[in-house]
C-alpha cells in the first residue's frame, strides 16, 4: 500500500513533458548557415546548435525552378552576398504552414536586409508580383 502511494505521489508531483512547439519570438543574434533562396535562410540562434529556417518578410523573390529561374538565381546571389556567414539579427514572431520562422533580418551594423532585397526586386519587369506588403501595414524597418 505504501509503495503504491509512493508511485501515485511521484506521478502526480512530476511536471508534464511538453508537447508545445518550440517557438522564438523577439529579436535575437544569429549566424546564417545557408541561403536556401532569394528570400528564405537557415540560421544558427547564438548558444544554440539547432538550426531553423527564416523566411524573409516584405518580398517574394523569384522561385529557383521553370522560367523565374535566372532571376531567382539572381536574386538568390545577391542575397548571399550580403549575409554569407555573418552574424545578424533575427526580429520574428510567428510561423507559417511549413514551419518557418517569418521574419525581418538585419546586419549587426543595423542594415536591414529586407529592404535591400526588397529594392533589388523592384528592377525586375514582374516587378508587382514579387514586392509583398500588405496595404498600410508598417513594418520596423520603415522610416
Amino acid at each position: 500500500m505504501n509503495r503504491l502511494f509512493l508511485i501515485i505521489m511521484l506521478l502526480v508531483s512530476s511536471p508534464a513533458p511538453s508537447l508545445a512547439v518550440e517557438t522564438i519570438h523577439g529579436e535575437f543574434q544569429a549566424v546564417v548557415t545557408w541561403v536556401i533562396d532569394g528570400d528564405s535562410i537557415r540560421f544558427r540562434r547564438i548558444g544554440s546548435e539547432k538550426e531553423d529556417e527564416c523566411r524573409m518578410l516584405h518580398y517574394n523573390a523569384p522561385e529557383m525552378t521553370g522560367r523565374e529561374r535566372p532571376e531567382g538565381r539572381k536574386t538568390a546571389k545577391k542575397l548571399i552576398g550580403l549575409i554569407r556567414n555573418r552574424s545578424i539579427l533575427v526580429w520574428g514572431l510567428e510561423r507559417d504552414r511549413y514551419g518557418r520562422l517569418l521574419c525581418e533580418v538585419r546586419l549587426m551594423d543595423g542594415t536591414y536586409i529586407n529592404h535591400i532585397m526588397r529594392d533589388f526586386l523592384k528592377d525586375y519587369k514582374r516587378r508587382d508580383i514579387y514586392i509583398w506588403k500588405e496595404k498600410g501595414q508598417k513594418h520596423r524597418g520603415d522610416k
